[in-house]
């Protein structure tokens, strides 16, 4: 089929800017990372679909973008838009980093639109809590009872947050970034979309997981500061790894300490920090002010602020993309050219990753 030369710029120039706003990069910059080669001027033209670049020029971009050659020259077949964007980050994180998870997130939830309709898999997300709106604690702990409820989790732990919200239709996705960043929420074609710093504990991605769909599902009032609303998400996380009833019963009604290795054992039983555990128990009165601010600073002392003791055994990890992905492989509905290139992977990257059984 004759494709007009016009189009396949249109389309580059697109996927180029997509690719260099996804690693952070200006124009210069990736002008510097290609040694001047191919300049600033050069990459604008690209990107506004004025010039086409030579087969080596392009293989020499896609490298320095760290994505296939072939995600410069293919437009998505679902257009994604982003709305509600919630972060949970630090003051340091710039707008630029912030921009290059958002075109990130898009970019996967493009890929994973098309691998869901492959497959007819797609999932409406249906979950709505009837008591969404939110003034004080007492809200939030009933929120999270009935979000316990409608899941059908009963009063135990939670064996993998990511999971169990990808069930429902949620979309988990994890990126790389620094430490300013913890997550982001953000609803897109319909549903909840949850975004994690690859590089954090399991405890930290569950915690940070359900405070974003906090932010999604629950409705705050006008008069609550940005700060308050924040503290009440924490509570809203906090709530669904340990429930009120659960939490009282493993610690009794009213405490003035706790042993650490009475802490790690819930921390690896429940998924729920430390501190987490202390934080709540002040919420719920069994750790009175005193008690609290006594154990927060025995805490801190300790160092457990840069480095907590225990750990919760399961890697807490979003795994539906990858499964749809090997499926659509092992079915023949996808080719491995086809899977490495939803996957942004190397074909011989793909070909390791498969082992069909037949």
């Amino acid at each position: 089929m004759f494709v007009n030369p016009s189009d396949v710029k249109i389309v580059f120039g697109n996927r180029l800017a997509i690719a260099r706003k996804m690693r952070g990069l200006s124009l210069q910059e990736l002008a510097d990372l290609t040694g001047n080669v191919v300049t600033k001027q050069a990459i604008s033209k690209y990107e506004k679909g004025l010039m086409a670049p030579s087969g080596q020029v392009a293989i020499d971009l896609a490298r320095q973008l760290r994505v296939p050659t072939d995600f410069l020259f293919t437009a998505p077949e679902v257009t994604v838009q982003l709305a509600d964007v919630a972060y949970r980050k630090r003051a340091r994180f710039s707008r630029a980093a912030q921009r290059a998870i958002e075109t990130q997130t898009i970019d996967f939830l493009e890929r994973y639109a098309r691998l869901e309709h492959i497959l007819r898999q797609s999932i409406d997300f249906k979950i709505v809590l009837q008591h969404s709106s939110i003034e004080n604690g007492l809200h939030i702990e009933r929120a999270a009872q009935e979000f316990r409820n409608a899941l059908h989790l009963g009063d135990g732990p939670i064996f993998c947050v990511s999971e169990m919200l990808e069930e429902t239709g949620c979309k988990v996705f994890e990126v790389e970034a620094d430490d300013a960043f913890d997550g982001m929420s953000a609803l897109a074609l319909g549903n909840p979309v949850v975004v994690l710093n690859t590089e954090l504990s399991s405890v930290r991605k569950r915690f940070s997981a359900l405070h974003e769909i906090a932010h999604v599902l629950l409705k705050f009032d006008p008069s609550l500061t940005e700060r308050e609303i924040e503290g009440l998400c924490h509570r809203f996380a906090g709530a669904v790894l340990l429930p009120e009833d659960r939490m009282r019963s493993e610690l009794s009604s009213l405490r003035e300490c706790f042993s650490i290795h009475e802490l790690v054992l819930l921390k690896g039983h429940w998924g729920i920090s430390i501190k987490a555990i202390l934080v709540r128990a002040h919420q719920l009165g069994i750790l009175s002010k005193s008690a609290y601010v006594r154990a927060l600073h025995a805490y801190s002392t300790r160092g457990y602020n840069l480095a907590e003791p225990g750990r919760y055994p399961v890697e807490e990890k979003p795994i539906r993309f990858e499964q749809l992905l090997l499926r659509a492989v092992a079915e023949d509905l996808l080719s491995l050219n086809d899977a490495a290139s939803l996957s942004n992977r190397k074909l011989a990257e793909m070909r390791d990753l498969v082992d069909v059984m037949k």
